[in-house]
């Protein structure tokens, strides 16, 4: 009867050994436990300090944080997927707008083609979502043409107002 007891309780301290592990590798690695990378965490302060509730931004696609933490209307995100059918389409055509790449395929050609916006893709952008910001990185706003309102080591905020 001892013995019953005694591998139970051996089991037991070999699963929470195992489980330990994996549960500190991903307190290691998720922002939940360490919060976000600095410039990341500074430009949504600022976005929620200094911007209006109702100002429209542009963002980074690979940028998936940023509507939950600026608290900001945005175009569109690679994460946030919609269900039903007709949102599908619209978010897809929203990833081909700010991306500049029609029938795309991976996440990677999102990203790389907003990194390569220009000012003629930004005011038709600016037009058609009514924007009031967009955010890009920091080096990339220079052939934009608009005023910026906020920079850090990695992002810029341009103001489309």
């Amino acid at each position: 009867a001892h013995g019953g007891w005694v591998a139970s309780v051996g089991a037991a301290i070999l699963v929470f050994v195992a489980a330990r592990c994996p549960l500190e590798t991903i307190e290691a690695r998720s922002n939940l436990f360490r919060g976000m990378p600095g410039a990341e965490t500074d430009l949504y302060t600022w976005i929620r300090d200094k911007t209006s509730n109702d100002a429209t931004f542009l963002c980074p696609p690979g940028l998936e944080r940023f509507r939950f933490a600026s608290q900001r209307p945005i175009v569109v995100d690679w994460k946030a997927v919609p269900y039903a059918k007709n949102d599908i389409i619209e978010w897809y055509r929203r990833l081909e707008d700010v991306s500049g790449h029609r029938g795309f395929h991976t996440r990677d050609e999102i990203v790389a083609g907003y990194d390569g916006l220009d000012r003629a893709r930004l005011d038709s952008l600016r037009e058609k979502y009514r924007l009031s910001y967009a955010v890009v990185g920091r080096g990339k706003d220079g052939q934009l043409g608009r005023p910026v309102v906020y920079s850090n080591g990695q992002f810029v905020v341009i103001d489309l107002r």
